[in-house]
């Protein structure tokens, strides 16, 4: 039973490395439209991200999962700062997955950023419980 255990709490942890390489996959395969808010951004800043959410799904994927957890949750909140400082128009696309229309809408980018901070909680509770120390450790015996 331990063995599907593992199996079952390391699939939000490679989601959200999917998540993020499918990103970065899709800004390198796709150009976003020229309406799109990604588009108002200088390409080279866009180069940046997609280092960066390559990056992510890289470390997640080697095994350092806190480490590209706390980088994803980074990105989210950099994404969201860059979301106040520079509001998208009314249905304008969000452009985060190149040419693919990921989100039209303020309801839609809230929706994505909700879900994926969610997904990176999830993960990083499975994370945090494959590392959490057994029961059946010695150092939990009782010494008496």
């Amino acid at each position: 039973m331990a063995g599907v255990r593992g199996v079952l709490s390391g699939l939000p942890i490679v989601a959200v490395a999917l998540v993020w390489a499918a990103a970065a996959l899709a800004k390198v395969l796709t150009t976003a439209d020229a309406q799109s808010w990604a588009s108002e951004f200088p390409d080279w800043l866009i180069g940046v991200v997609v280092l960066v959410e390559a990056s992510v799904a890289a470390v997640i994927l080697a095994g350092r999962v806190r480490v590209g957890l706390s980088a994803g949750m980074l990105l989210l909140l950099a994404f969201v700062a860059a979301l106040l400082l520079n509001p998208p128009s009314p249905g304008q696309p969000c452009g985060c997955g190149g040419a693919v229309p990921i989100a039209t809408s303020h309801a839609d980018i809230a929706a994505h950023i909700f879900a994926l901070g969610g997904l990176h909680l999830l993960a990083g509770i499975c994370a945090r419980a494959d590392a959490a120390p057994s029961c059946k450790h010695p150092r939990f015996h009782d010494e008496f």
